[in-house]
């Protein structure tokens, strides 16, 4: 009799093992069922899915043309959201389960009067009429109406950094107006939130204007500190001259702009080009006055680390140099270096 009940036991026992799987399997299709309720899917015309996310409340059909944009690439102005009713505006809240179609629209080319329109609203505090205008949707690589304006010119000269936003979004291009570029201007009129905004739109660090004048040099002649970093953290060439063969670092120099000065030095920017030994050097005099200066606000120590830096630098091209002479030809070398330069000395320039 005891040895029945317990193999009665052990086959309860191999039941209820046998019952712990399907019990598993159905949490865990209870589980899918659950996000499957909560799931937003879209595809284009051709049934391919673009996108498939987790809704946990409703959203924007804006918001949903953002994460689609993020996921293809295709600003939110060339998308049309379809519904099972039909298009959706941008204001609509879509919950999930949904299932969505996209289709990608074509920009429309501005005309003379749509152009003037974009360029008064880009302009403009109204943020409200420029994603009007956008949303049609009408190309922000519109053709110029004047001369040297565009939507995003006069959004940057305005300074309306949430309209530069929107037609940054719609996919201008940052680059058209090279003989006066926007990073310059906005760097010039020393608008930090601009230039970090066409700096992440890729705008060309290196454009100059008549002058020669590139956006970092204009910052540093205009003490704006911020842009300045901004700029070198963007790896904007320290090193270009001007018009005059002025380099930023001389112009921070000269305007006593002592935060510049020192940002440029910690960077690395060589404060010997300007020395006459160079081919691309300035006159003697203005070596000497950007030496005095840089060491009377940078300090000292901040000028003399560079120094050293750039004697280091200095003998490793002439080691370069010198490997590359005939033993002839580098003995001479030796006898002729020798003697003494009349250019500015680092000691001299120094004291």
């Amino acid at each position: 009799m005891p040895q029945a009940t317990g193999l009665e036991s052990e086959r309860k026992r191999s039941a209820a093992m046998a019952l712990q799987p399907s019990e598993d399997a159905s949490v865990g299709s209870t589980k899918r069922k659950s996000q499957e309720l909560l799931l937003l899917r879209v595809v284009n015309l051709a049934g391919q899915q673009l996108l498939e996310a987790t809704l946990e409340a409703p959203e924007q059909a804006r918001v949903v043309k953002g994460r689609l944009q993020r996921e293809t690439g295709l600003p939110r102005f060339r998308q049309k959201l379809l519904g099972p009713d039909g298009p959706l505006d941008d204001e609509a809240l879509i919950s999930a389960p949904a299932d969505l179609q996209m289709i990608k629209l074509q920009y429309t080319q501005a005309d003379h009067k749509t152009t003037a329109e974009m360029i008064a609203a880009a302009r403009s505090s109204n943020t409200f009429r420029l994603e009007q205008l956008l949303s049609r949707p009408l190309d922000p690589n519109c053709i110029k109406t004047f001369p040297t304006t565009t939507p995003l010119q006069a959004a940057t000269k305005a300074n309306r950094t949430e309209n530069m936003k929107l037609l940054l979004e719609a996919r201008v291009n940052a680059n058209t107006d090279e003989d006066h570029g926007l990073l310059l201007q906005a760097a010039q009129r020393q608008q930090e939130g601009t230039v970090e905004l066409l700096i992440a739109a890729r705008c060309h660090l290196e454009t100059r204007n008549r002058n020669g004048t590139t956006a970092l040099a204009a910052a540093a002649r205009k003490s704006s500190t911020a842009i300045v970093r901004k700029l070198l953290n963007a790896r904007a060439d320290m090193e270009a001259p001007n018009a005059n063969r002025r380099r930023p670092l001389a112009l921070a120099a000269w305007g006593g702009h002592t935060t510049n000065v020192m940002m440029l030095l910690q960077a690395r920017c060589n404060p010997l080009l300007a020395e006459p030994g160079n081919p691309d050097a300035m006159p003697t005099s203005t070596a000497k006055l950007l030496f005095q200066r840089a060491l009377g606000n940078a300090g000292r120590r901040n000028m003399q680390e560079a120094l050293a830096d750039q004697q280091l630098w200095r003998r490793n091209q002439a080691n370069k140099e010198a490997a590359k002479l005939t033993p002839t030809a580098q003995t001479d070398r030796e006898h002729s270096s020798s003697a003494p330069t009349p250019a500015i000395s680092i000691a001299h320039a120094v004291q």
